[in-house]
């Protein structure tokens, strides 16, 4: 995925379940590349991908939102190995 691909799916409103795996897959290696621990971990549905994490919890390291509006429960246990396993939080 090109930068200029990246910011027109991180950027729009209308973002399909393909365009969050998209954006995750990149922002996963961020984090695994530079091996930055994982405190704590969200994953879920739209309730998750909604919810304001940061300001609640920031306060206790580094914070990840893995939420997907619309996802069933089927493909978040597809993706759970390469969203929740892979960053290895401390909580999740």
């Amino acid at each position: 995925m090109t930068i200029e691909e990246f910011k027109k799916i991180h950027y729009s409103d209308k973002k399909t379940h393909s365009d969050r795996r998209e954006i995750f897959n990149c922002k996963n290696s961020v984090y695994l590349i530079n091996n930055i621990p994982v405190d704590i971990l969200f994953v879920g549905s739209s309730n998750t991908e909604r919810f304001e994490i940061y300001p609640y919890f920031n306060k206790y390291g580094t914070v990840v939102n893995r939420g997907i509006g619309g996802e069933a429960t089927g493909a978040l246990l597809e993706r759970f190995d390469y969203d929740v396993i892979a960053l290895k939080p401390k909580v999740c």
